[in-house]
């Protein structure tokens, strides 16, 4: 005899409450193995941004899931969950996400249609690491109670390999970036338009920046922006590169080589 369906309503509040019903039961215990999620792991330098994917991909499933409830932790206090951001197949995708903090966990809804989810990055738990984090820390992030449905609302099993986040020495942040969080904030950007009006700057070590407007002292090392050329001036075309560092998610950017600067705009891939 076939025992009746048992239903499961999850709900989420954080940007409104969103409502999911799941069923368990028959389903559940016939449903092949084969969903994998993976948390990525990152290395990253203290005070940055650290982006961790979490991937999804399947093979040789009855049904194809729809609908993901993902439960992440992790235990250390060095960083601190600054948002969740959709993956580029997510975007395009018709489906929706929504997520709740809880602390040192966070909970993420996928949902939306009927189609199946795409088999690529999902999402992006974006962390910020302390400025005061020592270099060779490292945290696990981890699933602990996820799940997965198709578009009938049938549970499939799945299973998730953890991932970490990693402090390393990391490269210089960029000399517009002054509280070196590897994101440029409005403030710094107002800090160059103002190197850029005036037409000129010096070194001071005693400035947020370690650089001042007008004519001075040249025996520092320049200005990360004063690169084409290197002339102690700030140039429109060296200040919209750093609007264009602000205008990115979070206003990330991150080391690349052969680029104009060495740096490029979004983290690192």
């Amino acid at each position: 005899m076939v025992k009746a369906r048992r239903a499961i309503t999850i709900c989420l509040g954080a940007m409104g409450v969103v409502c999911l019903c799941l069923t368990a039961g028959p389903t559940m215990a016939a449903a092949k193995s084969g969903v994998m999620l993976r948390f990525g792991s990152v290395s990253t330098a203290s005070g940055a941004v650290a982006s961790v994917p979490v991937t999804a991909s399947w093979a040789g499933l009855a049904g194809e899931p729809s609908t993901l409830v993902l439960h992440a932790a992790w235990d250390a206090d060095w960083i601190t969950l600054s948002g969740v951001s959709p993956g580029p197949a997510l975007s395009g995708s018709g489906k929706q996400f929504d997520f709740e903090p809880h602390g040192k966990s966070v909970v993420i809804l996928v949902y939306g249609g009927q189609s199946a989810l795409p088999q690529a990055e999902l999402v992006h738990l974006n962390f910020q690491v302390s400025p005061s984090a020592k270099v060779g820390a490292s945290t696990v992030v981890r699933d602990t109670a996820t799940t997965a449905s198709d578009a009938a609302g049938n549970a499939i099993s799945l299973s998730v390999a953890d991932g970490a986040v990693t402090v390393t020495q990391g490269p210089k942040p960029h000399s517009a970036d002054y509280n070196q969080d590897w994101s440029i904030s409005l403030s710094e950007v107002l800090r160059m338009v103002q190197l850029h009006n005036v037409g000129s700057f010096h070194c001071d070590a005693s400035t947020e920046d370690g650089y001042a407007a007008g004519p001075g002292d040249q025996s520092c090392t320049p200005h990360d922006s004063d690169y084409i050329p290197s002339d102690w001036a700030i140039s429109l075309s060296e200040l919209m590169r750093i609007i264009q560092f602000y205008n990115a998610p979070n206003g990330s950017y991150h080391l690349q080589s052969g680029t104009e600067d060495g740096y490029a705009p979004g983290v690192a891939p």
